[in-house]
Order: structure tokens, then C-alpha cells, then sequence
């Protein structure tokens, strides 16, 4: 069986961007990171994260857009430098992808 590439995205507690990684999964199910990368956060959305701490009458509002600014952030970003092809397999990502909520 082709292994199949994974790549998963998280923001830390630093705000300082999202971290990126590229990671399989041996025939035990163990995870193997191939390689990883970083995206810095403007200080404009590192400072409208860090205002939703702070109680406003439209905190809901601001929490909609700084996500959809997340996602477009997310899914603009080149991350060619992370695709590692082997025997003409390439990974499959889709960034359009529902996430369950939680």
C-alpha cells in the first residue's frame, strides 16, 4: 500500500503564527514527521487574537472574521516546500475540508 502524507496545522498560545507538519504513518499506525514549517502572523492578527481577551459588545462578530482570516491565511499559503513526492506519489491536502466542531 502507498503511504499516504498528512498535514496538519495548529496556532499555539504565543500567537505567533501557525506551525506546519508533515507527517506519515508506519505500518504500526505510529506517526513519522517529515518535515515541518512555520507562518508568522501579521502583528495586525496577533493583536485583534489578542483583543477577543477582553469583553466587547460585538466579540462574537470579531471571533467570525479573525477565523475566516485563519482560514484564508491557512489555505493562501504555499506549502510546496513541504510536499516530499515518492515512486510519483504526491500528498493530498484539502483545505475546503469540514472539520467537525467542537
Amino acid at each position: 500500500m502507498a503511504s499516504q502524507l498528512f498535514i496538519g496545522l495548529m496556532s499555539g498560545t504565543s500567537l505567533d503564527g501557525v506551525d506546519v507538519a508533515l507527517v506519515t504513518f508506519n505500518h504500526l499506525q505510529q506517526p513519522q514527521l517529515l518535515k515541518t514549517h512555520f507562518v508568522d502572523y501579521s502583528a495586525d492578527l496577533r493583536t485583534q487574537i489578542l483583543a477577543l481577551q477582553h469583553p466587547t459588545d460585538n466579540e462574537l462578530e470579531k471571533t467570525a472574521l479573525i477565523g475566516n482570516t485563519l482560514a484564508h491565511l491557512y489555505a493562501k499559503n504555499d506549502y510546496n516546500n513541504l510536499i516530499i513526492t515518492e515512486r510519483g506519489h504526491a500528498s493530498q491536502e484539502n483545505p475546503r475540508a469540514k472539520r467537525p466542531e467542537k
